[in-house]
């Protein structure tokens, strides 16, 4: 059994292996609900949500009015969102979604090391996840599905041990980089194929914002960056999380 006595405020050498034993441990649990059919879906719905609330408020903070966000379950996996919104920068709009799921992960993953910060960094999310959900949440599944996350994050904060925090900070963190680098995957087939009705993919709308530039006006061009910058803002988490002070 792991000593969550060492999970103490100081940031000890033993504090970071215990804590790289959660990260191990919420690694090999994204890899079992990914094997079973239909287990790891409701962690896809939260990644979509994170999604589309990064548009909403980015758009917010850019000076522009989210109108509504719609989280819609796939039939057999997954799910896909749509954010309705008015002004707002374009800039920082378009890629503040799957963008918005990595710096999410990336940000999870470095909180979740220092215990100390680990329960106040679930409750946090948690009531972040409330509020956003009864304000930009355009659908009932959409409420539901924010309230749901958010309840479970607060009630894991105040009542479970601290192990139990960082474990599922970790593993929401490690579910949804798995989830950002799948649905850029699958950007990267929706950009090749060409988007199809008045819905455009966030990177054909991204490549419209530059007429004068040929290369950026290619929407592979910022699926290929946007995978970039997710993977290795990724990776730079998990050094500097852990490895950062290794010797040379």
């Amino acid at each position: 059994m792991l000593d969550t006595n060492i999970l103490d405020i100081n940031f000890t050498n033993e504090a970071r292996l215990s804590s790289l034993v959660i990260f191990d441990m919420a690694v090999f649990t994204v890899l079992l609900l990914n094997i079973l059919p239909g287990v790891a879906t409701p962690f896809y719905w939260l990644s979509t949500l994170i999604h589309e609330l990064g548009h909403a408020i980015t758009t917010h903070l850019t000076g522009g009015d989210a109108k509504g966000i719609w989280v819609y379950p796939k039939p057999k996996e997954g799910a896909y969102g749509v954010s309705k919104s008015e002004g707002g920068n374009p800039y920082f709009v378009n890629p503040a979604g799957y963008l918005g799921v990595t710096i999410f992960s990336a940000g999870l993953i470095l909180l979740s090391t220092m215990p100390y910060c680990a329960s106040f960094t679930l409750v946090a999310l948690g009531l972040i996840l409330l509020f956003s959900a009864l304000r930009f949440g355009a659908s009932g599944f959409t409420n539901l599905l924010g309230l749901v996350f958010g309840a479970l994050f607060i009630w894991v904060a105040l009542r479970a041990e601290i192990f139990w925090s960082m474990f599922l900070l970790f593993l929401v963190a490690i579910q949804s980089a798995f989830a950002a680098l799948t649905d850029l995957k699958e950007l990267r087939r929706v950009v090749h194929k060409g988007s199809q009705g008045e819905l455009k993919d966030d990177a054909t709308q991204m490549a419209s914002q530059f007429k004068h530039w040929p290369l950026l006006q290619t929407p592979m061009f910022w699926v290929k960056l946007w995978m970039l910058f997710s993977i290795l803002l990724l990776i730079f988490s998990v050094w500097f999380a852990w490895f950062r002070d290794l010797p040379a």
